[in-house]
């Protein structure tokens, strides 16, 4: 990739998709993530998690932002947590980012508590930061 972003550049486009996001929600789901967060999926839905007014941590560095944590909801059904659609809140819940989910040392973009979900138990999101590429 030849393509490179200098740091106001990487910072305006994570700082554009965290204003997206206020107020917005976190579906997570079990199954096969999309190609990407405007493609229509199968999987089933197992937590509805509202974000903050402020959903991120302050203004990017160097293209970080950093989700403001913990968020949580309780699990509509039990089953195994893969990935998560970040969406605007409002008509249409427009998908903006997905992401996997592990838990800790899993290795997923998004981290939760237990990826065990149990029906109308707590869903935990304990960090999310997310990085604008600038290579």
């Amino acid at each position: 990739m030849t393509i490179r972003l200098g740091n106001a550049a990487a910072n305006a486009q994570s700082d554009a998709i965290a204003a997206q996001l206020n107020n917005g929600f976190l579906d997570v789901y079990t199954g096969t993530q999309p190609a990407d967060s405007d493609a229509a999926h199968a999987s089933t839905l197992i937590a509805h998690i509202p974000l903050a007014a402020t959903a991120f941590t302050g203004a990017a560095v160097a293209g970080l932002i950093t989700l403001v944590t913990p968020r949580s909801a309780l699990a509509l059904v039990s089953d195994v947590v893969a990935w998560g659609r970040f969406t605007k809140a409002g008509a249409g819940f427009e998908g903006v980012l997905d992401v996997s989910i592990t838990q800790s040392g899993g290795g997923g973009d998004l981290i939760i508590d237990n990826v065990n979900a149990v029906l109308g138990e707590a869903v935990e999101v304990s960090s999310f930061t997310y990085t604008s590429p600038k290579t």
